[in-house]
């Protein structure tokens, strides 16, 4: 399931998702994304975006039925 799958990111934190961008997820082939560029590792502010962009990607809750008007 790629990262940016909706689905995906309703169901994971925050911190996981920093996790999966500083460690990847090599029971998935994913690799970490620290060395993504070659000679320019990705900064803690770089990461900090990164993850805040995901997080963004999420989509909106649903209200549920009967819920705050």
């Amino acid at each position: 399931m790629p990262i940016v799958d909706r689905a995906y990111l309703t169901m994971v934190s925050d911190q996981s998702l920093r996790t999966t961008v500083i460690a990847g997820r090599p029971d998935m082939g994913a690799p970490d994304w620290r060395s993504n560029v070659p000679g320019q590792p990705m900064s803690p502010e770089d990461i900090s975006d990164v993850v805040a962009w995901l997080v963004a990607q999420r989509p909106a809750p649903m209200l549920a039925a009967g819920g705050i008007k």
